[in-house]
């Protein structure tokens, strides 16, 4: 861990862990009836790697496109998938994913064998910052 300023760090993680991945919270959201929502829709729920990928969620199209197309590639590879994740963690302990959402995704989905780079922020953080941190605290 590298400690910094104003009591901000970084917690690194090296290794191949699929549940390491699957409990990573996104920033994507399902609200009622399994339908793609935004963080602020009533009734939206967070959901982890392991939940997005899980085929449950009506995905619009451009999201469902990218996820198909990760997830063909990411079969196909006889390595591993290379993760390098930036997360934010929370002060209620979740690690909200903040970018690679799609790849981490579709590699889940995929079933492929990963190794991931996560690179965990963590500090002072509320909801004026990322609104999506409203579900997280």
């Amino acid at each position: 861990m590298l400690d910094g300023e104003s009591g901000f760090a970084v917690e690194e993680y090296f290794g191949s862990s699929r549940d390491v991945l699957g409990d990573l919270f996104t920033v994507w959201y399902a609200g009622p009836g399994g339908r793609q929502a935004e963080w602020r829709d009533p009734g939206a729920e967070p959901l982890r790697v392991r939940d997005a990928a899980r085929g449950t969620v009506l995905w619009e199209r451009d999201r469902r496109r990218k996820l198909d197309d990760f997830g063909t590639l990411f079969r196909a590879q006889t390595e591993p998938v290379q993760l390098v994740l930036p997360v934010l963690r929370a002060e209620s302990g979740r690690r909200l994913l903040l970018d690679g959402t799609h790849r981490a995704v579709a590699a889940y989905g995929a079933g492929a064998p990963v190794t991931l780079f996560v690179f965990a922020l963590r500090g002072p953080a509320g909801p004026e910052m990322l609104p999506d941190l409203v579900h997280h605290l």
